[in-house]
């Protein structure tokens, strides 16, 4: 009797299969040289090879299947089959089973036996991996003793998405993150313990399949009584930092992002430099603040770190909602900050920040203003400071910050002459006489609840940019506001921003009804407005009659006072306690208004 023994060996882990017959000494040899098992392969066309040895027997043909469809057949004629696999249409992430099948056969006694020897491998089809770079430090960066923190891009765009990053110090696993924001991934590493010298910062990757990128640089720690930079400085800093001259020149090559209650305190003498375009931010991200107080003989110096310096070439010092009291700049040159353009300053106070003093600062060669304080924001104080050079403005200020300008400021020869003013003004304020002109495109005062009053000092000159206005209420909403510009001591004037004024570069000065029937000019000077219609002046009063006397009225497109009230105003008198002259249409101009229409 015909005796047949068939054994199938199916050794994933090997990549080889031998069958053997001991009646008929039939054996099989076969493998995949490539792929490997569980190696990743790309979304393209695959070349598989597989060695096969065949002893005693016919091998019919080799088939390559993967996850069970047919994809090639090789006559196995030879020791090695050849098969393409197109698998660009495979979802990135997959696992697919690649099976090679030989049939064989044999002849004893006259009958031919047939047999089915297979093999497997499993494959991942290519993700493409994660990808990581190390954002910050940057490879040959110093450091002080103390806490370095690391910022690093990573991301997987595969199915599985990135599952962590770990951070190793010299080959030793510091620290791991799980969670990146939008594929930037943080840690701060405690090099207060580090030696002098070279240490290598590691940051590796992987994604959900396992799959790993890294990437590596050195970094050097300098030791805290070692006294010589360059000291780099850049990411989000979590804890709070002392900067000495002994690490001079401190050099922000990325922006600084101070956050979690963390205070930066920078020495008497520090020279920090900027590389283009980056900032230091306070109370943007989280709490955090700024103590820069240097001396008369040894004040902090922020500066631009190129070769050539010139106006804009670093971003500026920035301050948020959430910069912690007792923020403080003082004997300080801050120059070449202030990215050009519309917003730039070398100082910007934004979203409510609040900064407590501002003082015996030199703050110059900004790309726009030298100071910008805007949306609600303040200082304490701003006094003894000499701003000049600037490309636009010195200051640029809600309405209500203005007095917190105290004397002794220098705001003069900037690209542009004066304050420059924008906003509501919602709370009493007095506008001081600061040497400089005020200068407004609009600016609004009025609150439902405060009633707020703006009170200009002697001696003040606000200038108005094209089409700009002064306006005290708001017609048709509960937002009363007045103004008491009483010029007795020293006159007070409403004119244009122009270079070279004329009638009609702005609207002007306009009072409508509510607490502004207590509104004063007193001793005002009024000149190049009334832009506008037949009935516009550079004065006009809506609804309310205000205390205008010893004014000037002159160069206006239009009427030097425009009145549109129910009663009609006692022109002889105002003409007899002020003066008109050279105004397109007229001294005054009254029209009716109706009661209840508004009009």
């Amino acid at each position: 009797m015909f005796r047949k023994y068939f054994l199938l060996a199916m050794l994933a882990g090997a990549a080889l299969l031998v069958a053997t017959c001991d009646e008929d000494v039939r054996s099989v040899w076969m493998k995949f040289v490539t792929p490997l098992k569980d190696q990743r392969v790309p979304r393209s066309v695959v070349p598989v090879k597989v060695q096969l040895v065949v002893e005693h027997c016919d091998v019919d043909s080799v088939i390559l299947s993967v996850d069970g469809a047919r994809v090639g057949t090789d006559p196995g004629r030879h020791d090695t089959c050849y098969f393409t696999w197109d698998a660009s249409d495979v979802a990135p992430g997959t696992r697919q089973r690649l099976t090679a099948t030989v049939h064989s056969v044999t002849s004893a006694a006259g009958t031919t036996f047939q047999y089915r020897d297979s093999l497997f491998i499993n494959v991942l089809v290519d993700t493409g991996g994660p990808d990581i770079r190390i954002v910050s430090p940057q490879d040959g960066d110093t450091f002080a003793k103390g806490n370095v923190p690391i910022t690093v891009w990573a991301k997987d765009d595969g199915p599985a998405g990135m599952d962590r990053v770990e951070f190793l110090i010299d080959e030793v696993l510091k620290g791991t993150v799980s969670a990146g924001d939008r594929d930037t991934w943080r840690y701060t590493w405690d090099a207060s313990q580090a030696s002098p010298g070279g240490h290598a910062i590691k940051a590796k990757a992987y994604n959900g399949y396992g799959e790993i990128a890294a990437e590596a640089i050195t970094v050097a720690i300098r030791d805290t009584g070692s006294s010589g930079g360059p000291t780099y400085h850049h990411g989000y800093i979590d804890t709070s930092e002392v900067w000495s001259p002994g690490g001079n020149p401190h050099i922000v090559n990325g922006d600084v992002v101070f956050h979690k209650g963390a205070r930066l305190t920078i020495e008497p003498g520090c020279v920090v430099k900027f590389d283009n375009p980056f900032i230091l931010y306070f109370g943007i991200s989280g709490p955090s603040g700024l103590t820069a107080i240097g001396r008369a003989d040894a004040q902090i110096l922020f500066t631009s770190n190129q070769a050539t310096p010139a106006p804009g070439d670093w971003n500026g010092i920035m301050f948020g909602d959430s910069t912690l009291a007792g923020t403080r700049i003082s004997y300080c040159t801050i120059e070449y900050g202030g990215v050009q353009g519309s917003d730039g300053a070398a100082i910007s106070i934004l979203n409510g920040g609040t900064v407590d003093e501002i003082s015996n600062c030199t703050i110059r060669q900004s790309g726009m203003y030298g100071v910008s304080c805007m949306d609600n924001s303040s200082f304490g104080t701003f006094s003894d400071n000499v701003v000049t050079s600037n490309l636009g403005y010195a200051l640029r200020l809600g309405p209500e910050v203005a007095e917190r300008l105290e004397a002794g400021n220098v705001l003069t020869g900037n690209g542009s002459e004066g304050v420059e003013l924008r906003g509501r003004l919602s709370t009493s304020t007095t506008w001081p006489d600061i040497g400089v002109p005020y200068v407004m495109q609009l600016v609004s005062v009025g609150d439902s609840t405060n009633s707020p009053v703006l009170t200009i000092e002697p001696g003040t000159e606000v200038r108005f940019q094209s089409q700009g206005q002064l306006v005290l209420g708001q017609l048709g909403r509960n937002l009363p506001g007045r103004i008491v510009a009483d010029g007795s001591a020293g006159r007070i004037t409403f004119t244009s921003a122009a270079g070279t004024p004329a009638p009609g570069d702005f609207y002007g000065v306009v009072v409508y009804d509510g607490p502004s029937d207590e509104s004063e000019f007193r001793s005002c000077d009024f000149a190049y407005g009334g832009r506008g219609s037949y009935d516009a002046g550079m004065l006009y009063v809506h609804g309310c009659s205000p205390v205008i006397t010893g004014c000037d009225f002159g160069y206006s497109a239009t009427w030097g006072i425009a009145f549109r009230t129910a009663q009609v105003p006692d022109t002889v008198m105002l003409k007899q306690v002020n003066t008109f002259h050279d105004n397109g249409s007229g001294a005054i101009k009254w029209i009716r208004l109706f009661p209840g229409s508004g009009h």
